[in-house]
């Protein structure tokens, strides 16, 4: 119903638009030919070129040309800010949807019965790290090297891209920041424990 509406409303402008530009293009033309303007065009740009330069006299010009254009650049910033954000937002999504699909890849290598963890992802590595480098870049904690020597199946790994990568996908990068330590401290704690009981 809505763009229904809106379409209606354009076209009604668009008609009234045509239905008026020749009129006003009439009422010009016969004001510019009553005051000369169209014998002697320089005339008619001396007229506009004085009227423009008396506006300047008046005490409110300049504080309102600043004003405007103040305006005009803060809101080309923002405009520009807001990109930029948008921009960030669709990579950390796609950070979060590439984390993701490793987690799920190492839950079904690791499923697999022929090869143990972590050889089962072995084809994969440079993936991983390549992945993980991005991690970096968008300022989140990665896990630490020990996670791949884990006795654990990959469930730490897997764990920290699910959570991790589901808090990117829904823009929720603290949340996801937050997620990142706290695995990385779950993925310490379990090499400590690990390590004292051996």
């Amino acid at each position: 119903m809505g763009w229904r509406s809106g379409a209606k409303k354009a076209s009604l402008l668009v008609l009234g638009a045509l239905g008026l530009g020749p009129l006003t293009a009439d009422a010009i033309k016969r004001w510019a030919d009553r005051n000369g303007y169209i014998d002697d065009p320089t005339t008619g740009l001396q007229w506009a070129l004085a009227k423009v330069a008396a506006i300047t006299d008046y005490w409110f010009f300049y504080p309102a040309a600043s004003f405007f254009v103040g305006l005009a650049l803060g809101l080309w910033f923002d405009a520009l800010l807001r990109d930029r954000g948008a921009e960030r937002k669709a990579a950390l999504a796609l950070l979060g949807y590439d984390l993701r699909e490793f987690s799920d890849f190492i839950v079904d290598q690791v499923g697999l019965i022929n090869e143990r963890w972590p050889t089962c992802i072995r084809d994969r590595w440079p993936d991983l790290q390549a992945l993980l480098n991005r991690a970096q870049g968008a300022e989140l904690p990665v896990p630490p090297p020990k996670v791949m020597q884990l006795n654990d199946n990959g469930e730490h790994l897997a764990s920290y891209l699910q959570y991790v990568g589901t808090f990117l996908i829904n823009n929720q990068f603290a949340e996801a920041k937050n997620a990142a330590i706290h695995w990385n401290a779950e993925i310490e704690k379990y090499a400590a424990d690990r390590q004292g009981g051996v």
